[in-house]
């Protein structure tokens, strides 16, 4: 008997409660077919999934044969579900990826049931339904009616005291619901069937008892069931038995659901091994990677040249340095010092390449058979702008980093910038047979004009996104904002970009060429050269009439080429560089410059001339003197001659004379000339340029602003006050304020005695000392009027650029101005690269080269050169290297399996979502929440193992092509990779270990979903 005692159930959605059943006592049968008939929202359903174990109620209980439910756990209500009741939906609720029998098995599995059992049950259930022949087909394969009878027989093999039916005839037409509804009044026989419909025909031809629901009460009862209280045991807790379903069983779950798609099964297995196929690998391959690599570098050499640069080191000197040091036998109770900085910077200085130059140009034949080519670089830069109407934009020398200290501009040193460089230009080799037959022509052609450039690609096809700025595919904007908030530390939102360009898009892009000697404009009145980079207006007009530059062809790398020559950007050829060292040898400061080589053009200085301490800024100030007068005054009140502190206590000095200051200071004159003014106002402005470096103040038009805050300065007024002491010493005030008062004491000292004269004039010398120090105090200066006596004589814009012109703090010199107006020497090369046919032909090279010092170091030691030899420094510690790289290649390859374990979660959760109304479905029949958990945890460990057996049968397949490919190329059968057998296993370990870790939160989230809600899901 079941007993549902004042059952009260409600939903709460925010604020909104909504009663589904309110009070709600229902005594039922052991055996008869009850129909709860009511409107939608009535509680019907509700009352149903309560019954079943599916819902819980708010208050009441439930008593199943005396059993009270109020205590129940969720294990109980798996256990009641499982082994007490039976369920039939209206929408059949098959598993969809299983057979028919193996439907009507599950209920069976979960309860522990061995296989030959599960199957003789569940063949003896479909029997009774009539579909005994029909075990094998898939849910798919059969009809509406075919399908709920399955569900039936389901819902019956576990032999239930109770069966449900939500609407079981709701997706059936007429004939089938007649065929299903007399299979369930057959059952109703010999058990209790609780049915819920909204059809009253079928509830009166079927149900042996139609109960009628209403806003969540019971309307009317056509049969009610009284139970004699008085015979009724209280109600008891006690379990109904143990839902179980071993690891097996979730395996053959999530095997079949898996192989209902099993293009997504193999795609994610293959990526979960991807990482296992990496190490693999790395592992299989490190034994052999040294004499594969030393082959690599005969194969390679020639691409990597001897280069030699204006200011050179000898890389493997530097590294060599502290390796031989180590050499040595050593005493371990010491402390030894290894000359690393003396040795790096020893090895640095200045390649005298003219004499090179010359010493190759003479000896051609000589050093030509052993190389395919001998460039020759300058340090004349093409200056490229990427014009539009509204901005102009630098693109080469690449000025976008400059903020953040990148760029090539950031360093004055040629070596430091070329490595600090973000150039998207570069020149190319001047022999075209270095690197022609390592690309592919995509569009276009090569570069045949000093004019036209080439778009070089990655191998792979593909551009950095900072060139689709150079190439006005994207606006400059977006990249100074993203700049500007890396300086700021403030969050960089990603940008959208756009993913693909057609090979035409990028011919015939065009760029402005500008002669570098163009930005300086000479101004006559200050006879120097004034920047005009920032005079947009200016820099406007001329990039409107540079060259134009245009990109002419798309070049790819070849499939085959082990090295290019060329790297990703835009390469432009030599003749362009000697087009831009030929404009600026014709231009008017360039000719000036080299005229005089001891006086720098932009300052009309000598080089040695100190321009910050001597720059006279008077011509820059106009001085109003009479303004500057009235700014100083004399406090006549804060000097003071008090006659009454002499000592003349034995006389009687009460009709002596006193001392008139006001008419003495009335016959002082205060006479300045200009000249001191100019020196005043000469100290004044100098330590104003000084406050205005110190403090970086460069805004033009704030200068007036500037020169205010700075007389407001203790260092301001201090100086002013020592320049005008100076100036009243010089002007003879306290001279004649001398004289006055000797005149005064005269006057004075002729009314007293010869006796008294000694001690009076001791005493008058005592104040005259201390009128001299109160002197300084009684000066005081009107700043605001001060202030008045100057102002400027330029305008602001002339003034911006002659502050620019006059106060940059980089060294100058005679080279330095010459390589930043474009100029260069043909004779001077600022690097020499040689290219030497093979491995053996690069040592003649270098043997060449050391005669060449050898030489030299007996005509002058400083013309001897110093190179680079990157192979040979690169396989200096080509072993060391090796292992740091094998590594780190694991480690990066093991970031992959961390990253295929989190794609292994989201395929897990993506599971959890396609196979949520089968959660519902086996939480109906029992299964625990652990047993949920357990069928993802399965599908997890189904896919770690594939994709462990997937990448370790992908290695060992990839190892015979690969020893075959090894062998080719190294020309030997010493180098054979192998996969330990413990590794592989190992690995396959780490592959389901991962994928387990990955899962587990999905599965988790699974065991915890709904089952009401699970199984409305479609």
């Amino acid at each position: 008997m079941l007993q549902v005692k004042n059952i009260y159930k409600e939903y709460k959605t925010g604020n909104l409660v909504q009663v589904a059943l309110n009070n709600v006592s229902l005594n039922l049968r052991d055996n008869e077919f009850v129909a709860i008939l009511g409107p939608s929202g009535s509680g019907k359903t509700t009352l149903l999934n309560i019954i079943g174990g599916l819902d819980r109620y708010d208050r009441g209980d439930l008593v199943i044969n005396g059993i009270s439910t109020k205590q129940y756990k969720d294990r109980d209500w798996d256990s009641y579900r499982n082994h007490t009741i039976g369920f039939v939906f209206q929408s059949y609720n098959l598993i969809p990826h299983q057979t028919v029998l193996a439907n009507v098995e599950l209920a069976l599995t979960i309860s522990g049931i061995s296989k030959s059992e599960r199957k003789k049950r569940a063949l003896e259930a479909l029997k009774k339904v009539g579909l005994e022949n029909q075990g094998h087909k898939k849910p798919n394969q059969m009809s509406g009616g075919q399908m709920q009878r399955v569900a039936i027989a389901r819902a019956l093999v576990n032999d239930p005291d109770i069966l449900l039916a939500d609407e079981p005839t709701g997706a059936l037409d007429s004939d089938t619901s007649i065929q299903v509804m007399d299979l369930l009044k057959e059952v109703a026989k010999d058990r209790l069937v609780v049915m819920v419909t909204h059809n009253p025909k079928l509830a009166k031809d079927y149900a042996t008892r139609i109960v009628e629901l209403k806003d969540g009460v019971i309307c009317s009862d056509s049969h009610p069931y009284d139970v004699d209280k008085k015979h009724l045991v209280p109600p008891r807790h006690r379990t109904m038995g143990k839902a179980s379903m071993n690891f097996l069983t979730s395996l053959s779950l999530s095997f079949n659901n898996l192989k209902t798609k099993k293009a997504r099964t193999l795609l994610t297995s293959f990526a979960g091994s991807i990482g296992i196929i990496g190490i693999a690998l790395i592992l299989s391959l490190s034994t052999g990677v040294n004499q594969y690599v030393k082959s690599i570098e005969e194969e390679t050499l020639s691409e990597y040249p001897l280069q030699i640069q204006n200011t050179g080191f000898d890389m493997s000197s530097m590294l060599s340095n502290g390796q031989s040091d180590s050499q040595k036998k050593k005493d371990k109770s010491k402390i030894y010092v290894s000359s690393m900085v003396t040795g790096m910077l020893s090895t640095i200085g200045s390649n005298d390449l003219k004499s090179l130059k010359s010493y190759l140009d003479k000896n051609p034949d000589h050093i030509n058979q052993y190389t395919n080519s001998i460039e020759y670089t300058y340090n004349a830069i093409p200056q490229i702008y990427s014009y539009n109407s509204q901005q102009v934009r630098q693109v080469h020398p690449d000025q976008s980093f400059k903020s953040i200290g990148l760029g090539s501009s950031t360093s004055s040193n040629s070596m430091m910038s070329s490595m600090m460089s973000t150039d998207v230009f570069y020149q190319m080799p001047n022999q075209s047979s270095l690197y022609e037959n390592q690309y592919d022509i995509k569009a276009g052609n090569w570069p045949k004009k000093y004019n036209e450039c080439v778009l070089v690609l990655n191998s792979n096809g593909s551009m950095s996104d900072f060139m689709l700025y150079t190439l006005g595919l994207r606006d400059f904007s977006e990249l100074d904002s993203m700049i500007e908030k890396f300086s700021k530390e403030e969050k960089i939102d990603e940008v959208k970009i756009k993913d693909t360009y057609a090979y035409k898009d990028m011919l015939n892009k065009q760029f402005k060429l500008v002669n570098a000697s163009d930005y300086y404009q000479y101004d006559d009145q200050y006879q120097v050269y004034k920047n005009k980079k920032d005079d947009q207006a200016y820099m406007q007009s001329l990039v409107e009439n540079g060259e134009d530059i245009k990109i002419v062809g798309v070049v790819q790398p070849k499939d085959d080429t082990s090295a290019t020559m060329l790297k990703p950007g835009i390469a432009y050829p030599a003749t362009l560089t000697r087009h831009v060292i030929n404009l600026a040898n014709q231009s008017e400061i360039v000719k000036k410059q080299l005229a005089h080589p001891d006086i720098d053009v932009f300052t009309n200085k000598s080089f040695d001339y100190q321009q910050k301490n001597n720059f006279d800024m008077n011509s820059l100030i106009k001085v109003d003197q009479s303004k500057i007068q009235e700014a100083f005054k004399i406090d006549q009140s804060k000097l003071s001659f008090d006659t009454k502190s002499i000592d003349l206590s034995q006389i009687d000095t009460s009709q002596l004379p006193a001392i008139d200051i006001n008419q003495m200071m009335s016959k002082v004159k205060f006479n300045v000339s200009k000249e001191q003014t100019d020196h005043i106002v000469k100290v004044i402005t100098e330590d104003f340029q000084k406050y205005l470096v110190e403090n970086n103040y460069q805004d033009p038009t704030k200068m007036e602003i500037y020169f205010n805050a700075y007389l407001q300065t203790s260092r301001a007024q201090t100086l002013i006050q020592n320049e005008m002491t100076k100036l009243i010493q010089e002007s003879g005030l306290a001279e004649q304020f001398q004289n006055e008062l000797s005149k005064e004491m005269s006057t004075m000292m002729s009314q007293y005695s010869k006796v008294l004269e000694q001690t009076i004039q001791a005493q008058l010398t005592k104040q005259m000392g201390h009128l001299a120090s109160q002197f300084p105090k009684a000066i005081s200066v009107d700043e605001k009027k001060l202030a008045q006596a100057f102002q400027m004589n330029m305008s602001q814009d002339e003034l911006s650029e002659l502050i620019v012109s006059m106060m940059q703090t980089e060294t100058t010199s005679y080279d330095s101005n010459l390589t930043h107006l474009g100029y260069a020497n043909y004779d001077k090369p600022s690097a020499i690269n040689l290219y030497p046919k093979d491995f053996e032909t690069k040592q003649k090279v270098k043997d060449i080269l050391e005669k060449y010092n050898e030489k030299m170091k007996k005509v002058d030691e400083d013309k001897v050169i110093t190179y680079t030899d990157y192979v040979g420094t690169i396989m200096s510690s080509v072993t060391d290297i090796i292992n740091v790289i094998s590594y780190v290649l694991i480690a990066f390859v093991a970031i992959s399996l961390v990253v295929s374990s989190i794609m292994i979660g989201v395929i897990t959760y993506i599971s959890v979502l396609e196979r949520k109304k089968e959660i519902g479905i086996l939480r109906a029949m029992g299964a625990s929440k652990g047993n949920i958990s357990q069928v993802f945890n399965a599908e997890t460990f189904i896919i770690g193992l594939l994709s462990g057996l997937l990448g370790i049968g992908i290695t060992l397949i990839l190892l015979v092509p690969g020893n075959m490919l090894i062998h080719s190329i190294a020309d030997n059968n010493s180098v054979n990779a192998v996969l330990p057998i413990g590794g592989a296993i190992i690995l396959i370990a780490l592959s389901v270990c991962l994928t387990l870790l990955g899962g587990l939160i999905p599965a988790r989230k699974a065991s915890h979903e709904d089952p009401v809600k699970a199984l409305r899901t479609e």
